[in-house]
């Protein structure tokens, strides 16, 4: 077997491991996540389907591109650890990432404009992620400066130093703008995607290529396992009866507890459309400010 088939196969099989591990448990991976399981009335595994779908759907748009090398080019993209983004059922970023995506192949004259254009309107979309904190004071999980915005697109900063250093100027420039974790996880990809269908004659190491895999998916699978355990300590040290008090600083377990059919009082805000306390219980979109 070729090396490339190898890491080719490496990627296309753990993600049903991972299904498997969430579905045996009745856990999907994501604090939104929670919030779109009960709003569109399906089941965690249903969920957890649709999320693995998300994910093979972006694997086919490499092959898609008909790219020479579409399988190390795939193999680089899903590596980063950004890929937990596909895992997450958010219908709203799905959203984002297939039309940017489809775009970026529809038009290959302007695939950088299209990408840049992309990230662009999500920063407008979300004006908080602009040099955090400062349009608007805001101290949260989104808005925090942190260097694991870096490592989720780490693989993805080695495989163009390597093919394309040009190529690493605009997405760096972007790094620097939003240096945070829900920007580099969500917005950045496009961009990435975009960059690496522009590479003529990619090239990498097999065993780097290795390493940095095995690495990525033992990192998804101890966010998996942490997260269950704190979606379980918080029920039983916050909950009784029908009843949740969160303190702020574990608020974003407050779609979890909702979706287990708590009322959760208390918390900052859970997340979703700025909705706060009780409010984000109604599960109408109409209730959000």
């Amino acid at each position: 077997m070729k090396p490339i088939e190898i890491l080719d196969t490496v990627i296309l099989t753990y993600p049903f491991l991972l299904f498997i591990f969430l579905t045996v448990n009745n856990q999907i991976l994501g604090i939104d996540s929670w919030y779109w399981t009960k709003f569109t009335g399906i089941s965690p595994l249903f969920a957890n389907i649709f999320s693995l779908v998300m994910y093979y759907a972006v694997y086919l748009l490499f092959r898609i591109s008909q790219h020479p090398k579409w399988k190390l080019l795939a193999f680089y993209f899903l590596i980063n650890p950004f890929t937990i983004r596909f895992f997450i059922f958010e219908l709203d970023d799905y959203f984002y990432f297939l039309a940017s995506f489809i775009a970026i192949l529809a038009f290959k004259k302007y695939r950088i404009h299209i990408a840049v254009a992309s990230v662009l309107l999500y920063l407008i979309a979300h004006p908080h992620l602009i040099l955090p904190g400062i349009t608007n004071g805001l101290t949260h999980i989104e808005t925090a400066v942190s260097i694991y915005s870096m490592l989720y697109v780490l693989p993805a900063i080695i495989f163009l130093f390597q093919n394309n250093r040009k190529a690493l100027i605009p997405l760096l420039v972007l790094l620097i703008l939003s240096p945070t974790g829900k920007f580099s996880s969500t917005a950045l990809p496009v961009l990435i995607f975009s960059l690496y269908l522009s590479l003529r004659s990619p090239k990498a190491n097999y065993m780097s290529s290795l390493f940095l895999a095995v690495l990525m998916i033992g990192s998804i699978f101890i966010y998996a396992t942490h997260q269950m355990y704190m979606n379980n300590y918080v029920e039983e040290k916050f909950c009784s009866k029908n009843t949740c008090h969160l303190p702020e600083e574990y608020w974003q377990y407050g779609h979890y507890l909702a979706y287990k059919g708590y009322v959760v009082d208390g918390g900052m805000e859970y997340g979703v459309c700025r909705c706060y306390n009780r409010e984000c219980l109604l599960l109408n979109l109409t209730s959000c400010r």
